[in-house]
């Protein structure tokens, strides 16, 4: 099926999964992830350095350029997460120092961190990036109300305004903007998330598991908008654990695992067997002092 019309009728072990994709979503696999634009990478946007939090992510340092796209790769349970929520200021950080577009960067809490322009698209969509029995326009505007709001006074024509605008740029099928996020499709759920940290303007945007729990279409739909985001000289960090998500988005590829960085992977390495390596590796024990 593709919007709301049958396409073919065909028998799994007689249809290759690039057919299926191309029936769905209308492109073959080798094109779902899109043309990255051609960007030209502008200042540092991000520095972490030697970060180390409670939960066992030890000693992690990197940093990011504006238009750039770069991935955290890694096992399920390797801190790729956790970093992300001690950049947004939401778990606390034992020891580092973070820099963010050249001035000394403290996350103490994710308001603070939202006032600094970095948005968190959170892996748990239905727990922490949307409120599902709230409405379709009260999500969107729920991160940042000052575009709605004058002199401390609510303007609805002016909210309104600013949810159809974002509604119309992400595409986001619906029936009314006053309609409970629950009535939409675990896609155009996302799209709500997406739209409402689109509404505070950052500069620096994570995406943790961005196409989890979507459809194909869907998917297609959300990495051009990720394209978008570095075209207009955000700098984005794209967590996920399928592979091919990583590869086909990323300018390169930051590889965690067991709450260590242990390596980074460019273009021309990006190979599923090079990323599980890197991720797998064992830690190296520390050097034992000399005896006295």
């Amino acid at each position: 099926m593709k919007d709301g019309r049958r396409v073919d009728t065909v028998t799994p072990d007689s249809t290759p999964v690039d057919s299926l994709i191309r029936m769905m979503v209308g492109r073959p696999l080798s094109q779902l992830f899109g043309e990255k634009p051609d960007t030209t990478l502008g200042e540092e946007a991000l520095r972490v350095s030697n970060l180390s939090l409670p939960n066992g992510v030890h000693d992690v340092s990197f940093s990011i350029r504006k238009g750039e796209i770069v991935g955290l790769g890694g096992l399920v349970g390797s801190g790729r997460t956790e970093v992300a929520r001690a950049i947004f200021g939401a778990d606390p950080i034992t020891e580092g120092d973070l820099t963010l577009n050249g001035e000394v960067y403290k996350p103490r809490s994710p308001r603070a961190a939202v006032r600094r322009g970095i948005a968190l698209v959170p892996e748990d969509r239905k727990g922490q990036g949307i409120v599902l029995n709230m409405s379709i326009r009260k999500n969107i505007t729920a991160a940042n109300t000052d575009p709605v709001t004058s002199m401390g006074f609510f303007r609805p024509a002016a909210e309104r305004t600013l949810v159809q605008s974002l509604i119309n740029s992400l595409r986001i099928k619906l029936g009314s903007m006053n309609d409970p996020v629950s009535s939409l499709s675990g896609g155009n759920q996302q799209k709500v998330v997406l739209a409402k940290w689109f509404n505070t303007e950052p500069g620096l945007i994570i995406l943790d598991e961005p196409t989890r729990g979507v459809d194909v279409g869907a998917k297609t739909e959300i990495y051009t908008l990720i394209h978008r985001l570095a075209a207009e000289g955000k700098a984005v960090i794209v967590i996920s654990s399928e592979h091919a998500e990583l590869f086909g988005l990323c300018d390169r590829i930051l590889v965690m695992g067991e709450g260590e960085l242990r390596g980074e992977l460019l273009p021309e390495d990006f190979e599923e067997e090079k990323l599980l390596t890197l991720s797998m590796t064992p830690r190296q024990p520390e050097p034992a002092e000399a005896q006295a």
